[in-house]
C-alpha cells in the first residue's frame, strides 16, 4: 500500500493513502470520487483501516495516518486529550492539501472527528462515525492494567473478547502483532484522553452523519453510540451482523458498502 512520510508540527507522520505513490513532499493524488480521511481508535495506527482500502479506493480517495506515538509516526507518547489530536489531525489535513474531505473516525478518532467538525463545520463535507462514544466507556480495571502494564508490572494483555463471531484466529493474531507496534504508554495516554474528553454541542453538527457499529461489540459502546446518534439531528445509525469492536478489520465489504452508500446519497 502507498505510503509515506509528513513532517507535521515537528512530528513525522506516517501516512497510508489509496492511488499511486507520489514523490516525497508531494501530498496523495486524491482524484478519485470523495477522499476519506480516517482517524483510528485507541492504541492502534492507521493501519487498522488498511482492510477497507481494497474495498473503497475503486471509487474514493481513502487516507489514513498513524496519529504521533503510535504505529511508524514519531514519538513515544500519546498527545494525551482529544482537543490535541485534533489540533495535529487538522495540520495534517492541512498539509496534505485535502479540500473537505469525509471523516471517518472509530473510538477516540470518533471523538476527534466531531470535536473537528465543531470547530469547523465547513471543512468537511460528512462524518463516518465508528463505535462513537458520548462518555467514556473504559472501566476503571482496563484502566489500572493498561497503567501497570505501562510501568512493566504486567504483561500486555490481548483484547480477544472484543472481537465478533466473523473473526478468525489469524485475524485476531494479525491484530495482536499491529498493536504489538505502539507503546503502552500511547495505549495509556489514548485511554487518559478518553476519561478526559465528554461529548458537548452534538445538537450542533449540521453535517451528515453515519453512526456504524458492531452488533456484538462488548466494549460499552453500543450504548454510547446510540446516545451520540440521538443527540446528533438526523443521524443515520447502522448495525453489522456477527462484527465486534473492530469493524474495518472483522468485516470491511460490509463496511465499504454502508460507506459507499452513505457518500453516494448524503454527501454533495
Amino acid at each position: 500500500m502507498p505510503n509515506k512520510y509528513l513532517q507535521v508540527r515537528g512530528i513525522a507522520t506516517y501516512v497510508h493513502h489509496s492511488g499511486p505513490t507520489t514523490l516525497p513532499g508531494e501530498p496523495p493524488d486524491t482524484s478519485r470520487g470523495q477522499t476519506l480521511v480516517c482517524l483510528h481508535g485507541i492504541g492502534v495506527s492507521g493501519a487498522s483501516f488498511e482492510p477497507l482500502f481494497p474495498a473503497l479506493e475503486e471509487h474514493h480517495s481513502v487516507i489514513a495516518f498513524d496519529s504521533p506515538g503510535h504505529g511508524r509516526s514519531g514519538e513515544l507518547d500519546s498527545l494525551g486529550s482529544v482537543d490535541s489530536m485534533a489540533t495535529h489531525a487538522a495540520a495534517t489535513i492541512a498539509k496534505l492539501q485535502l479540500d473537505r474531505p469525509i471523516l471517518v473516525g472509530e473510538d477516540l478518532g470518533a471523538a476527534v472527528a466531531i470535536e473537528l467538525a465543531l470547530a469547523n463545520p465547513d471543512a468537511w463535507r460528512g462524518l463516518i462515525l465508528l463505535t462513537p462514544f458520548r462518555s467514556s466507556p473504559i472501566s476503571e480495571a482496563t484502566f489500572e492494567s493498561t497503567c501497570r502494564t505501562m510501568q512493566g508490572k504486567e504483561r500486555r494483555g490481548f483484547p480477544k473478547h472484543l472481537y465478533g463471531s466473523n473473526a478468525s484466529p489469524e485475524m485476531m493474531r494479525s491484530g495482536f502483532i499491529e498493536g504489538m507496534k505502539t507503546d503502552p504508554r500511547a495505549r495509556f495516554g489514548d485511554m487518559q484522553a478518553c476519561r478526559d474528553w465528554t461529548a458537548s454541542r452534538l445538537n450542533e453538527l449540521q453535517l451528515p452523519v453515519l453512526i456504524i457499529t458492531g452488533a456484538e461489540d462488548v466494549s460499552g459502546n453500543l450504548a454510547e453510540a446510540d446516545r451520540v446518534a440521538q443527540a446528533i439531528p438526523n443521524a443515520e445509525r447502522v448495525s453489522i451482523e456477527k462484527t465486534g469492536h473492530y469493524l474495518c478489520t472483522e468485516s470491511p465489504d460490509t463496511m465499504a458498502q454502508a460507506i459507499r452508500r452513505f457518500v453516494g446519497t448524503a454527501i454533495q
